[in-house]
């Protein structure tokens, strides 16, 4: 690949010569203007040449940054994953190269950019500007050159309250990185308690399988006796169907999800992934007690309310640029009319610009700013409640998790008995083998009760847990 701009290196250079050799014809002694002396012209050529290669310098400048842009590398996503992730692995690696984190990411740099071009501001912009005029009828002189340097509309003031301005919004985007990062994990953690449910529902449904599929075996050698008819057996035979649907629908729940994380890890979904979801409660929540959580502990760590607090910081550097504005900004230069004439005079001027009469638009832009400020600290209010309120939702709907896992265990815990009860009644002669299973059918569903319920439970925690910061 080619340089970028090398052309143009070559038309500058080009240029920089030719005025370079026309301005030693126009130094050559005359027969009819010998008044100059050599020394005067050696001097002037000497700056006019170094002008035009700081010219030349900063026009190439750009592009020499467009080849280091050029050669920047892309971020992709991870190779291969070997061995079994457990949760903590898996943030670890959605950190490193999940796409959902890159923007985010991205942004960060791109407010640090503009922060350093804020910081640059500070300084003014110095302008060269030059022009070869063919014959200027002003003076009737052919072929001056003239150059100039200038320093237009500085404003250190607004500068400076737009450096601090910057600086926020750096902050702005770490938090959204934060908040971006929170929700990730919290959908990696959702993932992994409900994988860690449904391989424990599946165990159970396959009992309940096994368990339909006795109870059409005995069915089907009873109608050779007599003891069943032909619609006992396409009953059971139905319930077995069912079973096996039931079971086919826990396997598309799992692919489903599985791909879900997969697609939140970074990781391509042709890939086997392998993950250890035993004890998933204990790797997701780590010990989180939400009932010694704080609520000012919560507002203390709640993103949102960090944001509302930069950014009305952030109104309050509006407000400040808005009486900036107020403030002269100030010129300054150096020109010369024929900057390759040995001798020519230079001259300096400095300067300051501001409106005479802007019809109001500077105090009504300061109360604009004003009415924002205010506005953004009502929002801050209304996060704050907003926030007090999700909390205490989150905290009664895990009471009432709680309470419906405990009725849901209660349950299990009484099938199980009924389950012994029809165990001994069976040996015992005064109940059927059909009504046995049916005990043992009510314990297992008992025990799919319980999961579902433990999950709800677990999902309300940790909902608790992301609204109180300590999930990232």
């Amino acid at each position: 690949m080619g340089i970028p701009g090398l052309g143009l290196f070559r038309q500058l250079f080009s240029i920089l010569v030719f005025l370079q050799e026309a301005s030693r014809i126009r130094r050559m002694p005359s027969p009819h203007n010998v008044v100059h002396t050599r020394g005067l012209s050696m001097r002037a050529a000497i700056v006019a040449r170094v002008a035009l290669i700081v010219c030349f310098v900063i026009t190439a400048l750009p592009f020499a940054a467009m080849a280091q842009v050029d050669e920047e590398p892309v971020m992709r996503a991870g190779g291969p994953v070997e061995g079994m992730l457990d949760f903590e692995s898996c943030v670890r690696l959605a950190l490193h190269q999940s796409p959902y984190f890159i923007n985010s990411g991205m942004q960060i740099e791109m407010r640090r950019l503009e922060e350093d071009d804020a910081m640059y501001d500070m300084l003014p912009d110095i302008h060269i500007t030059s022009s070869y005029v063919v014959h200027d009828p002003a003076t009737n002189r052919d072929n001056p050159v003239r150059m100039g340097f200038s320093m237009n509309n500085y404003d250190p003031f607004t500068a400076y309250f737009e450096v601090q301005a910057r600086e926020l919004m750096t902050r702005l985007a770490v938090l959204g990185h934060l908040n971006a990062l929170s929700d990730g994990i919290y959908e990696v953690a959702k993932v992994y308690l409900k994988l860690n449910t449904l391989s424990r529902t599946a165990a159970f449904q396959d009992e309940l399988i096994a368990l339909a599929e006795h109870k059409g075996e005995y069915v089907h050698n009873r109608i050779d006796s007599g003891g069943a008819t032909p619609l006992d057996a396409r009953i059971v035979e139905q319930e077995i169907e069912l079973a096996r649907l039931e079971r086919e629908q826990i396997r598309i729940s799992q692919s489903a999800l599985l791909d879900s994380i997969k697609s939140l890890l970074g990781v391509p979904v042709e890939q086997n992934l392998e993950l250890d979801i035993q004890d998933a409660d204990m790797q997701v929540m780590g010990g989180f007690d939400p009932y010694a959580m704080e609520l000012a502990e919560v507002r203390a760590n709640s993103i949102e309310l960090k944001v509302s607090e930069y950014t009305q910081e952030l109104q309050e550097y509006n407000v400040q640029m808005a009486y900036a504005r107020y403030i002269p900004s100030f010129t300054a230069g150096v020109s010369s009319a024929d900057a390759m004439e040995g001798g020519a005079d230079w001259y300096v001027s400095v300067g300051a610009s501001t409106p005479l009469w802007d019809w109001g638009e500077r105090a009504r832009n300061v109360t604009r700013e004003k009415n924002r400020l205010a506005t953004l600290l009502a929002e801050e209010e209304m996060v704050t409640l907003d926030l007090d309120s999700s909390w205490r939702a989150a905290l009664s709907d895990m009471n009432s998790a709680s309470t419906s896992l405990q009725l849901a265990r209660a349950r299990a815990e009484l099938a199980g008995l009924k389950r012994r009860q029809g165990e001994i009644s069976y040996h015992a002669g005064t109940i059927t083998f059909p009504e046995y299973l049916e005990t043992i059918e009510a314990y297992f569903e008992a025990q799919k009760d319980v999961l579902n319920n433990e999950l709800d439970y677990s999902l309300a925690m940790l909902n608790l847990r992301h609204l109180s910061g300590h999930l990232y």
